[in-house]
């Protein structure tokens, strides 16, 4: 059985996340879930993006 780890960061800057995009790179998968904001507005706006790379989550 594997342990998947509950560990999570908060990623605020675009030199952040370029270093995560260049590691997530080298993964075999990564895994994507997304939430949108609908509120005073007819279109979805992004609001959050999370991402699962396995080892780091």
């Amino acid at each position: 059985m594997s342990v998947i780890s509950t560990e999570w960061s908060w990623v605020d800057s675009d030199r952040q996340l370029a270093q995560l995009c260049e590691a997530w790179l080298e993964l075999p998968a990564v895994g994507v879930d997304t939430e949108f904001m609908r509120t005073r507005t007819y279109y979805p706006r992004l609001a959050l993006i999370q991402v699962c790379d396995g080892p780091r989550n």
